[in-house]
């Protein structure tokens, strides 16, 4: 859910926090003192993600980032070292990364692009009471924790 699609969609939620962050190998020994210096790497992100959108607007260089269609084919392209850096949700890059035979241990968050809620984005002509109904039924499953 980002302020670019909040009126695109009706919205059921939260479902748990995310983070969008930059992602480096603890090997390559990377370090930024500020955003503007994601200009000097390689930055993998997913085509039209909230990654690759996040880096755009924030002013990285639109060649420093090497567009995927997919975060497998990021995930290998950053493990094999083809890009620098990776610019995805924490938890799903090293899910990702998990799934190649890395180990997220070897990796490490430079940056934290964005911190935000998950939610269901439900198609704006939906009944409002479906919405609701699903809102409620999430509502008691988080309840019951």
């Amino acid at each position: 859910r980002t302020p670019a699609r909040e009126d695109l969609f009706k919205w059921v939620g939260p479902l748990l926090p995310t983070k969008i962050s930059v992602i480096a190998k603890k090997s390559k020994n990377l370090h930024l003192k500020s955003l503007k210096d994601l200009n000097n790497y390689r930055i993998a992100a997913v085509r039209e993600d909230i990654g690759e959108l996040l880096l755009k607007t924030k002013g990285i260089d639109p060649n420093s980032i090497f567009s995927t269609r997919s975060s497998e084919n990021a995930a290998k392209i950053f493990a094999y070292g083809r890009v620098d850096l990776w610019a995805y949700e924490e938890n799903v890059a090293m899910w990702n990364l998990r799934a190649l035979g890395e180990s997220a241990d070897d990796y490490e968050i430079l940056w934290v692009l964005e911190e935000a809620d998950v939610y269901f984005a439900v198609q704006k002509d939906t009944d409002d009471a479906l919405v609701r109904a699903l809102q409620n039924a999430l509502d008691q499953v988080k309840n019951r924790r």
